[in-house]
């Protein structure tokens, strides 16, 4: 049995020293704030270094222009409030591939047009000077960056620094990668803005924009990306619907450079109308096609039945309704002369 000494030492053992504790721990408080300052400083580093990131939205409105009552096969279906088939369709159509992929070739954002900054490289699009026209159905150095420096208002200086005997060049007019052969050195060559460039690396036509701005001795990068992953990047625009007002989509995306952004946004909406301009265009083209089509072949049925009809007129001795009236109202006469001269 347990003797009334045990219970006196596990009571001795169960006074805990919270004091002492808090104590120990106090005199650790510069610790604290090394910690402190050291991690402050830190996620300062960080915020300064890392790019801002910003949203852009637009919102456009959608008009339902055809009404179930008027077609053939009437639907008592209705949407109370809800978002409608042509609002769920256009939605569809801004996230798909094809569509984002006219859009990316249209503005050529597969390229990048950069500067350096205090400390990463910052993409200026919409700031730079110059733009590029470039040769589609020739190859451009691929995920590489190419320095173009200004020497003068008119001339400037392409830079690459080649590290392999080989490099990848991509076509996009069929979107294909190749590979030419350099050398391994630093490639530095002059041209005039405006002359065409024509390299087993480079082909494009470097113009000026309008109201560049001073600009001689800046140097600026550009880079050729990947089009199906500039693609696959913009398919991720957000398009929401309001659940209220279902015939309004909002669109949203998140970038780097807010001018990039501004054009993105308005040139897929350019590109929806056109395409569906160009659908109804098509559509009542093929309607007319569909027309005259019909209106050939009824004519010509028209007339093979006129022709049958005339054959048949002729074999039954059936006179013909315009002259037939006169030649009846002769025999009417001549009948009318017999019965005179019968019953006079």
């Amino acid at each position: 049995m347990l003797d009334i000494k045990d219970f006196s030492i596990f009571e001795n053992h169960s006074n805990f020293d919270f004091k002492g504790l808090l104590l120990k721990i106090v005199s650790y408080w510069k610790w604290f704030i090394v910690s402190l300052i050291i991690a402050f400083t830190i996620a300062y580093q960080v915020n300064i270094r890392k790019e801002k990131i910003y949203s852009m939205q637009t919102m456009i409105s959608i008009k339902e222009e055809s009404n179930p009552f008027f077609t053939s096969n009437t639907s008592l279906v209705f949407n109370w409030g809800g978002i409608s088939d042509q609002v769920n369709g256009i939605s569809t159509i801004l996230k798909s591939r094809s569509h984002n992929e006219i859009v990316v070739d249209k503005l050529q954002f597969y390229i990048d047009y950069l500067v350096q900054g205090k400390y990463n490289l910052v993409d200026s699009y919409g700031e730079v000077p110059f733009y590029l026209n470039i040769d589609k159905s020739k190859g451009q150095l691929a995920n590489t960056l190419i320095s173009i420096k200004f020497t003068s208002e008119n001339e400037y200086e392409i830079r690459i620094p080649f590290e392999n005997n080989s490099v990848s060049i991509l076509t996009y007019s069929d979107n294909k990668y190749s590979s030419t052969s350099v050398q391994p050195i630093e490639f530095v060559k002059k041209y005039k803005v405006g002359e065409q460039v024509s390299l087993p690396f480079l082909n494009w036509k470097l113009q000026i924009n309008d109201n560049p701005g001073f600009y001689k001795g800046n140097e600026y990068f550009i880079r050729f990306n990947d089009f199906d992953g500039t693609v696959s990047r913009y398919r991720g625009i957000d398009v929401s619907s309001d659940d209220k007002g279902g015939s309004l989509l909002t669109l949203s995306l998140q970038g780097t450079n807010k001018a990039r952004m501004v054009d993105y946004l308005n040139s897929t909406v350019k590109m929806l109308i056109k395409i569906q301009l160009d659908g109804k265009n098509q559509f009542a083209t093929n309607t007319i096609r569909f027309i005259d089509s019909t209106l050939v072949s009824m004519e010509s049925q028209l007339k093979e039945t006129g022709n049958e009809l005339k054959s048949f007129r002729k074999d039954k001795n059936i006179y013909e309704i315009e002259g037939g009236g006169e030649k009846f109202s002769q025999i009417s006469i001549v009948e009318y002369y017999r019965f005179y001269m019968l019953y006079t």
